[in-house]
């Protein structure tokens, strides 16, 4: 298992041009990852990956505030903060303000891409093995690189698995605009493009959408949607 092409795979699932405070942090806790691993500091090493896929959580948390805005609000609203301060969910400026909810908590809101509650129950146990590493137990929980590599794979996993039903909620919610009668302007100024939180996964499935079978006029927004976000993007990477 290279530490570079888990970076690699793991990048895919975020902006493809990050705001810059998002870009810094997520250069930061790789660089981390890096170096322990190099030195065999095999539990720092996975500790900083599961601070990337919690970083993960955080972004498809905020997208849902588009692809399911009224289901967002109604189910944030019971999101419990860390005891229980008073913090307004619905109205962030950074993903890193979910970091007051317990991350066993905030996974709940995977429910808006359709995730079942047992499942999301599995995404938990990760935030379990967490606690151990983030405080001064005595003890080590990942011991050697094969435990790095099995707690390693089973995040790797969770992104992949989650990563798909964000996909499938993306490419809904996109289809049932172009859809409509739409002012593009408006559109691409939607809490996802106009931060571009867009990632690269769902970059990557924008430029490779099949339309072929809807309306002359939808493949006109679509083109346009294209030139006007994906273009800009390929200036810029």
């Amino acid at each position: 298992m290279d530490i570079n092409d888990i970076l690699e795979k793991i990048n895919q699932y975020f902006p493809t041009l990050p705001e810059q405070y998002l870009k810094d942090y997520l250069e930061k806790v790789q660089n981390t990852v890096i170096n322990c691993y190099e030195k065999e500091e095999y539990q720092m090493a996975h500790f900083n990956i599961y601070l990337l896929f919690m970083t993960y959580i955080y972004l498809v948390v905020y997208q849902t505030r588009t692809l399911a805005p009224k289901d967002h609000l109604l189910v944030i609203e019971y999101i419990r903060t860390y005891n229980n301060r008073e913090k307004d969910l619905s109205n962030i400026e950074k993903i890193f303000e979910y970091s007051e909810v317990p991350d066993s908590e905030i996974l709940k809101m995977l429910s808006l891409i359709g995730i079942d509650k047992a499942t999301i129950g599995q995404y938990k146990g990760a935030s379990k093995n967490r606690d151990p590493m983030a405080h001064a137990t005595g003890y080590y929980v990942i011991k050697d690189r094969d435990d790095f590599e099995s707690k390693t794979s089973t995040l790797l996993d969770y992104f992949e698995k989650i990563n798909n039903k964000l996909l499938a909620a993306f490419k809904s919610y996109y289809l049932y605009f172009i859809n409509q009668e739409i002012d593009l302007k408006k559109f691409v100024q939607t809490g996802l493009f106009e931060k571009l939180y867009i990632t690269n996964s769902e970059y990557k499935l924008l430029k490779n959408i099949k339309i072929k079978k809807l309306g002359e006029d939808v493949k006109k927004i679509h083109s346009q949607v294209l030139e006007n976000i994906v273009e800009t993007i390929d200036e810029a990477v």
